[in-house]
């Protein structure tokens, strides 16, 4: 069942719970997000950039020209991947098909730097969304005092062991959370996007260095490239455009910033402001997707290792960036997370551009070791975009054993990794 049907079921919750749903208009309307979804994709999934240059400049210095010459890349075959029997320490899962009258979940989306586990549940006893710390140790939730307002789909941008940084897009009404751990008190500040934003496919989240909420999208019937503002945290208030991120994927770590455009130019940038062109192309053989040229890219920092996924014609190819070392291409896989050692990559169908569970296509989620460059094939899936690495921990997801065309069941994991 697809991300679209999950959205547009969990839709039906809102601020408080709907019983009396009607399931198949809400199984149908999830059918027609998924075909919309399909021709507009602003491309969450990729494939990966080209020759590294390795050349570094300080940053308002003229660029210098790229080393024309590629460096030898190195491939690695999903087929070679270990079957992993992980240490799961804490799972839920959340089942439903269109005989029930309520959407109840229970479901893990992301990790804390402190290592516990931000959990998300709905049930029909409490009737609104909760968000709880679970401790993977002892397995206790610590449930968090409600927002008000709508809470179903927030997505976690920065969660510290000071705070959670919570982002929510609802067409043109985007909003920013924040959780006071120390207090234990929510703010809620809405942002004004601009009108004309594509509202039926979520936008991109990233918390920069400069503390402020960037977010990513696509307008509306336009397949362009991705236009970029950014909003103050926890202020929120009006967005400030970001044209010189037009066209690019973005995403920040540590405060080194990492940009990478459909064209394959991967730039890292560092606290001092110096900028390294990782690469300055798409590899040979990468050409961009006649559909959807525009289609963005999927940028992760694993540490300070860069992690490029392009979308290709009829391919998606991640490329790993080690400093010093030939870069690390895999084939058919997006990069998802990542932490100073491991990188978590899933299976990406070209057909669709995009992770959704697709039972005609099954899928895999991989984790890359960067030491000895061993992959590990952890299992099926994942089933929705809830991946995460941190504090020695690897959150996933993959389809339950009653997952349908028509029914909902998805199980998440989290797992100690060395």
């Amino acid at each position: 069942m697809s991300t679209d049907l999950r959205t547009a079921l969990r839709e039906v919750v809102g601020d408080a719970p709907a019983y009396g749903v009607d399931t198949d208009a809400v199984i149908e309307a999830g059918r027609r997000r998924i075909r919309r979804r399909a021709a507009v994709a602003v491309g969450s999934c990729a494939l990966a950039a080209a020759a590294v240059v390795a050349v570094t400049a300080t940053a308002g210095q003229e660029r210098p020209d790229p080393d024309p010459a590629p460096a030898e890349i190195v491939h690695l075959d999903l087929d070679d991947a270990a079957p992993a029997r992980p240490d799961v320490l804490v799972s839920t899962r959340t089942a439903w098909d269109k005989n029930r009258d309520a959407l109840e979940y229970d479901e893990l989306v992301g990790i804390t730097a402190d290592g516990l586990v931000v959990r998300g549940r709905h049930t029909r006893e409490h009737g609104e969304v909760e968000l709880g710390l679970l401790d993977p140790g002892s397995g206790t939730t610590e449930w968090l005092p409600t927002p008000g307002g709508r809470l179903v789909d927030a997505m976690p941008v920065d969660l510290t062991a000071e705070r959670l940084v919570l982002a929510l897009a609802a067409g043109n009404r985007h909003s920013v959370l924040v959780f006071d751990r120390a207090t234990a008190q929510w703010q809620r500040e809405a942002i004004e996007v601009p009108a004309g934003i594509e509202v039926h496919v979520p936008p991109l989240f990233e918390l920069g260095a400069d503390g402020r909420l960037y977010i990513g999208t696509a307008m509306e019937g336009d397949a362009g490239p991705l236009h970029w503002w950014s909003a103050a945290v926890p202020d929120g208030g009006a967005a400030r455009s970001e044209p010189d991120l037009r066209g690019a994927t973005v995403t920040w770590g540590d405060g080194t910033r990492l940009t990478a455009d459909e064209d394959g130019r991967v730039v890292l940038t560092d606290p001092a402001a110096t900028t390294t062109v990782v690469a300055d192309r798409r590899p040979p053989g990468c050409e961009q997707p006649t559909e959807f040229p525009d289609s963005a890219v999927r940028v992760v920092l694993a540490g300070d290792v860069p992690v490029v996924t392009y979308p290709c014609e009829g391919d998606h190819l991640t490329l790993v960036y080690r400093d010093g070392e030939d870069p690390v291409a895999i084939r058919g896989v997006s990069a998802l997370a990542g932490d100073a050692g491991h990188v978590v990559l899933a299976t990406v169908h070209a057909y669709q551009g995009a992770l959704l569970a697709d039972h005609d296509h099954p899928q895999h989620t991989y984790l890359l070791d960067l030491a000895d460059l061993s992959l590990d094939r952890v299992g099926a899936g994942p089933h929705e975009e809830e991946v995460a690495l941190a504090a020695g921990l690897m959150l996933w997801n993959e389809p339950g054993p009653g997952d349908t065309q028509d029914a909902y069941d998805v199980i998440w994991n989290v797992a100690r990794i060395e």
